[in-house]
């Protein structure tokens, strides 16, 4: 036999595993898509009843500055696949599940206390809120602003969102003896959209 052969064998030998390892691959991936598609399915289907039932989450959330989140049910339960090309075909690649945690409970987050004298500008009023929360003051929803005197427990919210409504509750103080305490009630800051767009900017140039 001549070197011609020799190496039309080797081919046929590499060729011969290469297609065994092709249909052990495919073998695989038929087997890995099965599972998935019933798993798919399974999901599929206990996320309908979840969503009906709305049971209790287990998990109780810490956040810093905010304080603890729990008493949460689990809703908006959604189940979906994706397919990758393989070989030759289409195959069931990923199950992605996911749901939301939620209450319809409001969440008052408090902040301070800080002294302010009734001789000082709404303009530093509205500096000390957002130093407290903390954000910048431009973020903060003057427009549902809201105060009222620590007592009686059921005395009235009023609105403060502007130089008017700051002046009348500096009557209202006046009109007290001695120092007073007083709550402020706002919606939460507006989303600072620069310093998210740095944010993400910095995240992208640390992954690079």
């Amino acid at each position: 036999m001549g070197l011609l052969d020799d190496l039309k064998k080797q081919a046929d030998a590499l060729k011969a595993q290469d297609t065994d390892k092709t249909e052990s691959l495919r073998s695989t991936a038929v087997s890995v898509d099965h599972s998935l598609r019933r798993t798919f399915l399974y999901l599929n289907a206990l996320g309908k009843q979840l969503n009906v039932v709305q049971m209790p989450s287990p998990f109780v959330f810490d956040l810093p500055t905010v304080g603890i989140i729990d008493g949460l049910i689990i809703k908006d339960f959604f189940c979906d696949f994706r397919s990758k090309h393989f070989i030759d075909k289409d195959y069931y690649g990923e199950v992605h599940v996911a749901y939301r945690c939620w209450s319809d409970k409001v969440l008052t987050i408090k902040k301070g206390p800080f002294f302010h004298h009734t001789n000082e500008s709404f303009a530093l009023f509205k500096q000390r809120i957002a130093t407290g929360t903390p954000c910048n003051f431009k973020l903060l929803v003057i427009l549902q602003l809201n105060w009222k005197f620590d007592k009686p427990l059921g005395a009235p919210c009023r609105l403060m969102t502007n130089d008017v409504g700051y002046h009348a509750m500096l009557s209202s103080v006046n009109e007290k003896k001695g120092d007073c305490v007083m709550f402020v009630y706002m919606p939460p800051p507006e989303k600072d959209v620069v310093r998210y767009k740095l944010d993400k900017i910095s995240v992208a140039n640390e992954d690079a």
